[in-house]
């Protein structure tokens, strides 16, 4: 075999490792930033754990798919009246109106309770849900 072709396979391994290697780092940042995101949707938030939106699903299956203000509350614990339009009308949960009444998609009322907004406001709630 020649010389000069055996340093050219040579260094064309040695570059393939190193982009191998370089792939394998960027790959296991990725993998403990996506473990990081996965244990903080599971970490205790205001002594209780933070479920997934399959749990949720589950929970509420009883309830349509578009929900009322008033179902919309029991499902959030219990919460006042004044609470729940106030987070309707920040938009802070996605909802509609129709004749003055609010329709929630029970999949926005899912979304806000996995939100970060929900984990900090459930502190100071006295309505808790499981």
């Amino acid at each position: 075999m020649n010389e000069n072709v055996w340093i050219s396979t040579e260094t064309s391994l040695e570059k393939a490792y190193s982009r191998l290697k370089r792939f394998d780092a960027d790959f296991d940042e990725l993998r403990g930033y996506l473990r990081g995101y996965a244990l903080s949707r599971s970490t205790r938030q205001g002594g209780n754990f933070m479920q997934s939106r399959k749990y949720y699903e589950a929970y509420w299956s009883q309830y349509d798919d578009v929900v009322t203000l008033n179902e919309f509350r029991k499902m959030l614990g219990g919460l006042g009246e004044v609470q729940a339009r106030r987070l309707l009308q920040n938009k802070t949960v996605k909802s509609f109106k129709i004749r003055g009444e609010y329709h929630i998609p029970k999949q926005c009322v899912i979304d806000y309770v996995l939100s970060t907004h929900y984990a900090k406001y459930r502190q100071i709630l006295k309505a808790q849900i499981p």
